[in-house]
């Protein structure tokens, strides 16, 4: 984590499979203010790029150290969560809404909602690249963030699509919750 005393940084996100694409600045920050925070957090990848504007002066917070000052002052990882919950990222948004949709998720306390969330990570598919196939053991859950999956099964061993899928779908919840085998196939057929 990091905290700038002195300079300018933008915050830069880079929309890779939405409807979005390159980057797009979505903040500045000057000194007095930090970054880096979601990553400790949630022991996640980064979720966005931070560039110097300018000369800066940072000071940096290591997950070492950053568990240490948690384990001593509690509230203050408590105060950082709730700053994150506000955060109006796009991709954050996007996700925090279509996983509330997931039954077993709608319930769960919003820190574990955000757990689930930093944790999934973006992939591009192909298009016919199958995202999975029938017999597979469920790996995954799978929203799909732009394009269309089909969604197939074997009928006298051919593959008949019987469902297209489109932004905001959501595959697999119930499979892959209790490791089951999947009895159809997904495959791209639009990025």
């Amino acid at each position: 984590m990091f905290f700038i005393q002195s300079g300018e940084c933008s915050v830069i996100i880079q929309d890779k499979i939405g409807l979005e694409s390159g980057i797009k600045q979505v903040r500045l920050l000057y000194g007095g203010d930090h970054f880096g925070e979601v990553s400790l957090l949630y022991n996640c990848r980064r979720s966005a790029t931070v560039i110097a504007n300018n000369y800066c002066t940072l000071a940096k917070l290591s997950q070492e150290d950053f568990k240490e000052i948690g384990n001593k002052f509690p509230n203050y990882i408590s105060t950082l969560k709730d700053q994150v919950y506000l955060y109006d990222d796009p991709i954050k948004l996007f996700l925090e809404e279509h996983l509330k949709r997931i039954p077993y998720l709608q319930k769960v306390e919003q820190d574990t909602l955000h757990d689930v969330m930093f944790n999934f990570r973006q992939d591009t598919t192909d298009k016919g690249t199958y995202i999975f196939r029938e017999g597979e053991t469920s790996n995954g859950v799978f929203i799909v963030k732009s394009g269309i999956v089909e969604i197939l099964v074997r009928v006298e061993g051919y593959e008949l699509a019987v469902e297209r899928l489109y932004r905001g779908s959501i595959i697999n919840h119930n499979a892959f919750l209790i490791g089951d085998i999947c009895d159809i196939s997904a495959r791209c057929i639009d990025t």
